[in-house]
């Protein structure tokens, strides 16, 4: 029964995105907003949801090395340095890759996370995902997900909840041209502690 649940919650989910829907999913750290990266129309819906201004490119979020590849133009050595890391609660921002059309951004964010169903989703889909937390724009994170779903009742067209999340964000960290590390938000985990996994691998 359990696994035929999840099929038809995987199902439902890649239905949605497809169909230019945004769904909610749990990550390492706060519940999150996703939509297709490639959907214009689901795009401008978390801007307005999120009331969140548009010169703001949204976060990305992949399952495999290999699409982050296609996203961002990356030393795949440096990255896998900080593999305690990424997968988990660290967003690195990179540049992005010419071939992938997103916004007009020189650089990209990019996430994978530590949950296997949010990494299934995408492997659905085929695609990365844009994501971006589930509350207002400056506002507090919002950790009960029921007062996420009261919140953006109506907009939503797949939810999957995990309890309540821990109130802390991942942490920003940008790979610079010379591939030195420089932290842009210290979130979940501590900057000193990434660059001494970093410099240790």
């Amino acid at each position: 029964m359990l696994e035929k649940y999840y099929k038809n919650a995987l199902e439902d989910a890649k239905n949605s995105l497809l169909e230019d829907g945004v769904i909610i999913v749990p990550t390492d750290t706060i519940y999150g907003l996703a939509c297709l990266s490639s959907s214009k129309v689901a795009i401008d819906r978390i801007y307005d949801m999120k009331q969140r201004g548009r010169d703001k490119p949204l976060p990305l979020i992949v399952d495999t090395y290999d699409r982050l590849l296609k996203v961002a133009d990356v030393d795949l050595n440096v990255v896998k340095k900080l593999s305690k890391y990424f997968p988990g609660p660290v967003t690195l921002v990179c540049k992005r890759n010419p071939d992938f059309d997103f916004f007009d951004a020189e650089t990209v964010a990019v996430r994978m996370v530590n949950i296997p169903l949010v990494n299934k989703i995408i492997e659905s889909v085929d695609a990365p995902l844009c994501l971006t937390s589930a509350n207002l724009s400056n506002e507090e994170n919002i950790t009960d997900p029921m007062e996420i779903i009261e919140l953006f009742d109506g907009y939503i067209d797949c939810v999957f909840l995990d309890g309540k999340c821990k109130n802390s964000e991942s942490t920003i960290v940008k790979i610079n041209d010379d591939n030195s590390l420089t932290l842009l938000r210290e979130g979940k985990v501590k900057f000193e502690n990434i660059l001494k996994e970093y410099d240790n691998a």
